[in-house]
């Protein structure tokens, strides 16, 4: 049994769908996360990178009067760990990000599936 869609139930099929793609979806918090620890990791690595260019020209990381910076100091003594931490995070959040925006993309067509099926549904009764 094929069943037909009417001018006016497509015109209300597609009403009831319009408004769900006019809602803007809420933003990603890990979206905003990655950034964070993104430009942290790029703060520490263009750092790390600088003490190791100092230390390589035999220049120290110490400055005229013998005082270290205290981030250069910091670098020196954990200064890997915390790229590998920070690249960890990096991907940690890199894939929670894509979950969340693939359970809400899962979440969005389910609903315009079971809307789709409801006016169908409410056609198809009308028909009889």
């Amino acid at each position: 049994m094929s069943r037909h869609l009417s001018a006016t139930s497509i015109i209300q099929l597609e009403s009831s769908i319009q408004p769900m793609a006019q809602r803007k979806e809420p933003i990603n918090p890990f979206y905003v996360l990655s950034g964070l620890v993104g430009v942290a990791f790029c703060i520490t690595a263009f750092a790390y990178y600088l003490m190791l260019i100092k230390v390589n020209h035999g220049q120290g990381i110490a400055d005229d009067s013998d005082r270290v910076h205290p981030l250069l100091n910091l670098l020196d003594q954990h200064g890997l760990m915390i790229l590998v931490i920070e690249v960890l995070l990096i991907g940690i959040v890199s894939i929670a990000a894509i979950a969340l925006d693939h359970y809400r993309g899962k979440r969005i067509r389910l609903k315009a599936d079971n809307n789709r099926t409801n006016m169908e549904e409410q056609t198809a009764h009308r028909g009889e």
